[in-house]
């Protein structure tokens, strides 16, 4: 028994066989290979397949780890995935359409729409350069992602002030390197200060991963996809987390901005609360990319991600103003 099976569902692989056969699916990996490819990390079994009968391609899903918080994530995904593309009417175009689904406990599967759109980029960064003339896409998109709507009886994990501080501080001292004291002490002062103020804000629904993995580009329209980690935060989360994936997108984030600044009518909160998301993200950023490698950038992409953080945390005190020109 390998050591990472301990994690799983107890024979998991053949279940998903089983299923894979019932909805008569060839997938591009069986679940016992991609399993073994990933060494039991991943809390889900992804791959596109082929329907033998109909020769339409789909993407398939299960669960794999045996835990509550796996079993959540799964349902979260399904529910509000089902939710907003019967119908949303903001969002309903931008989502990927749901063919069949189990929420069985303990053999939870999805079957959706195989978009054929390429996704912007990774957790870090953009790989599919936006333009400027797509950013009233983008300003639409992230007007959208305002209006998520909640589903009775379902919980939702709130980030509140506490989560903030805790991991923005702890991610902090394990990049102490980077910044002067000053500059470590002025950062954890604003979060301080800043306390009360996200108490009260993180009541918000928002997507939680809005990193361009998660953001599909085509030439008229942008497609949004995994919704496990939806949540309760601040309702500038989203757009913070897709701020930091531009270091490499200077003209284009400025004018993002600037024309989502123009679009909304709650110009305060996004002015107020805005930096404290990007900080939030950036400090995220610099932490994983000093402590651990990532296949997801070269050496020279993971200098100027991280160049582009510090700038964020550097600047983020100094208020909303400081990154209408950074």
């Amino acid at each position: 028994m390998k050591s990472y099976e301990r994690f799983l569902i107890p024979h998991v692989s053949n279940h998903i066989d089983r299923v894979l056969k019932k909805l008569d699916l060839v997938p591009d990996i069986m679940p016992e290979a991609f399993i073994k490819a990933h060494e039991g990390r991943k809390h889900r079994y992804a791959t596109s397949a082929t329907n033998t009968k109909t020769g339409k391609s789909v993407i398939f899903y299960a669960r794999l780890h045996n835990n509550e918080d796996a079993r959540n994530k799964f349902a979260q995904d399904v529910r509000i995935l089902d939710k907003l593309s019967r119908g949303h009417y903001l969002l309903s175009h931008s989502v990927p359409n749901i063919y069949s689904y189990s929420l069985r406990k303990g053999r939870e599967w999805l079957v959706r729409e195989n978009l054929i759109q390429p996704c912007m980029g990774n957790t870090y960064q953009t790989k599919i350069h936006p333009t400027k003339k797509q950013v009233p896409q983008f300003v639409k998109l992230f007007h959208a992602l305002q209006t998520l709507p909640t589903i009775p009886h379902h919980h939702y994990e709130r980030r509140d002030a506490d989560f903030f501080l805790q991991i923005s501080e702890g991610n902090l001292r394990q990049i102490k390197f980077l910044f002067s004291p000053s500059e470590r002490a002025q950062t954890i002062s604003h979060l301080h200060a800043a306390y009360s103020r996200i108490q009260s804000e993180t009541k918000h629904l928002v997507h939680g991963d809005c990193h361009p993995g998660n953001i599909l580009i085509g030439p008229r329209r942008l497609f949004v996809i995994d919704w496990e980690t939806t949540q309760k935060n601040l309702r500038t989360t989203d757009i913070g987390y897709f701020y930091l994936s531009l270091s490499s997108e200077p003209s284009f984030r400025r004018e993002f901005l600037r024309s989502l600044y123009r679009h909304i009518t709650w110009k305060k909160q996004l002015r107020e609360f805005f930096p404290l998301s990007a900080l939030f993200f950036a400090l995220n950023h610099l932490y994983a990319l000093s402590l651990n490698p990532t296949k997801e950038l070269s050496l020279k992409e993971k200098r100027a991600v991280m160049t582009f953080a510090q700038a964020v945390v550097k600047n983020a005190a100094k208020g909303y103003t400081a990154f209408e020109c950074l």
